[in-house]
């Protein structure tokens, strides 16, 4: 089997805030650091995962993006995906089965580089934090690593409100009361923006002796 786990010295999850409630006038804007896993957690890829400054889009519960300005526009290209993690209230048992498959599938084509779910605590099974650790293990793989599979973090529903802290006009109060409900929610390009440093540290747990490798 191949363990890989994110180095925690090395990585990091920042908010880049780029309007005026950001940044003095002229200045840098301002970065809020996410706790890993206090606040936010990645879920190891088998590569190494990257990134430049991106926006955030707001997609509600993950299934409806905001309209493009054209039918050809790129505008969620290397974007980063935030949905509250839910189901919308009156979907049919068929319909929740495959709604996490939809709702991946419509992000990946969209084009965005990494997924951010928000906690529900109202869920029947709520998560804790901080997170135990943030590792996948999977059998040796046999094909090439999925290089367009979007980055995948959680955050707690405490630490969202700092996602949402620039968007006055859709307080994350707003939202996580109607998401916890199932209620709609909107979707919506954000104002400040994401910034994800991620490495990880893998080895192959099946062999004796095996030693640790860290992607650089």
């Amino acid at each position: 089997m191949h363990q890989t786990d994110l180095d925690l010295a090395h990585s990091s999850v920042e908010i880049v805030a780029h309007d005026a409630l950001g940044s003095q006038a002229g200045g840098p804007p301002r970065t809020v650091s996410l706790k890993l896993v206090e606040e936010i957690t990645i879920t190891p890829h088998q590569l190494v995962k990257t990134s430049a400054i991106t926006k955030m889009v707001f997609l509600g519960y993950g299934l409806e993006l905001p309209q493009p300005p054209s039918p050809d526009a790129k505008e969620f290209l290397g974007a980063t995906a935030v949905i509250f993690n839910n189901v919308p209230a009156g979907h049919s048992p068929a319909e929740r089965a495959n709604f996490a498959r939809r709702r991946t599938e419509l992000i990946t084509t969209a084009g965005f580089r990494s997924i951010v779910s928000i906690d529900n605590p109202a869920a029947s099974e709520p998560t804790h934090w901080p997170a135990a650790y943030a590792r996948s293990v999977v059998l040796q793989p046999a094909a090439p690593a999925n290089l367009h599979a979007p980055l995948q973090l959680r955050i707690s529903a405490e630490a969202a409100v700092k996602l949402f802290a620039a968007d006055t006009d859709h307080p994350f109060a707003d939202i996580l009361r109607d998401g916890e409900k199932g209620l709609p929610l909107p979707s919506f390009p954000m104002h400040s923006g994401f910034k994800i440093e991620a490495q990880n540290v893998k080895k192959d747990i099946s062999s004796p002796g095996a030693t640790d490798e860290k992607c650089l």
